[in-house]
């Protein structure tokens, strides 16, 4: 899919924190929804807390990254920056 058929299918960038912060691509009412995320960065053992943000800026490193994403995809998402450029074309 492309970064503007993703978009327009209601998925966004989000911020997610757990122990780091990572681009998750993925629907706002699904956001708090991503525990599975918490777990691949815990490491002590406890129930870790998720934070998520949808975001329309990122550091300037993240527009080349591949967001996680829960869209089902073949092969690599768009980076973050053709879905943030794509979300900024679509309003």
């Amino acid at each position: 899919m492309t970064a503007a058929e993703l978009i327009k299918a209601g998925y966004r960038i989000h911020e997610v924190e757990v122990t780091y912060r990572i681009p998750v691509l993925c629907k706002p009412s699904e956001i708090h929804e991503l525990d599975e995320i918490g777990a691949w960065c815990h490491e002590d053992g406890g129930d870790p807390e998720v934070f998520g943000n949808e975001v329309s800026t990122v550091p300037a490193d993240w527009r080349t990254a591949l967001p996680f994403t829960t869209a089902e995809i073949e092969g690599d998402p768009p980076t973050v920056g053709e879905l943030l450029d794509a979300t900024k074309e679509a309003t």
